[in-house]
């Protein structure tokens, strides 16, 4: 019984105050890119206190994520695909944008990728997690003819990996794309397609609304991705 009577004690103080030095540990929820992009900032911070920020991925239902932060097995979630649901507030948070990646030295693609060098490549695809379609499909406003497919990723970062590693094409978050595209040896080109922004979006439910602790978590996430948008 003694975590369980802690846990309240501690929620029912951060309602009103919340102190940095009182250990305590926040559970986010988020997707791939995002938990690459947070970790290393949140590892860096010499600011926490006796605080931590855990990261977990999403869940590919929408529904276990809401059963998640309803059950408060997760404190708050980022993500793209998520639908305004009572009893949850959401906020737009960051805005990336997808890119196509290829290896350095392709034998067909250099700084440019027209359409129909698009579908004659093979690729190396990745489904959102949520919306079981490939970020090629979801990200674009023009409809996508069917393509070779070499091989389906669940991760975006294997699936970069390969992609360096063939003449395949893959298509990845901007962001992302930049952080590693020296490391893996990698070429970003525009998509010959009209784009849609990846709008990722931080929800929590609506209990925590003017909890202390929950907005000073909040708030620290939303620095951080302040000051990636910042650097690029």
């Amino acid at each position: 019984m003694n975590p369980a009577l802690q846990q309240i004690e501690m929620g029912l103080s951060n309602v009103h105050s919340f102190d940095i030095q009182s250990k305590r540990t926040f559970h986010v929820l988020v997707n791939e890119p995002m938990m690459q992009l947070l970790q290393p900032l949140v590892e860096a911070d010499t600011s926490l206190g006796n605080c931590e920020i855990c990261f977990g991925l999403t869940p590919p239902q929408e529904d276990d994520l809401f059963s998640i932060l309803s059950l408060q097995k997760a404190d708050l979630a980022i993500d793209v695909g998520i639908y305004p649901t009572a009893g949850y507030h959401q906020q737009a948070c960051y805005s990336d944008h997808i890119v196509a990646i290829c290896r350095k030295g392709h034998p067909r693609i250099d700084k440019q990728l027209t359409q129909e060098q698009y579908y004659a490549e093979k690729h190396i695809t990745l489904k959102i997690r949520r919306s079981e379609l490939y970020a090629a499909d979801y990200f674009t406003e023009d409809t996508i003819s069917q393509r070779q497919i070499s091989c389906e990723c669940e991760s975006l970062l294997s699936m970069m990996t390969m992609v360096s590693e063939s003449n395949c094409l893959g298509v990845a978050a901007g962001s992302l794309a930049e952080k590693y595209a020296e490391k893996l040896g990698l070429n970003i080109l525009a998509l010959p397609f009209t784009v849609k922004p990846i709008s990722q979006k931080m929800v929590w439910h609506n209990r925590h609304n003017k909890s202390q602790a929950h907005i000073w978590v909040r708030n620290k996430l939303l620095d951080y991705l302040s000051q990636i948008e910042n650097e690029q």
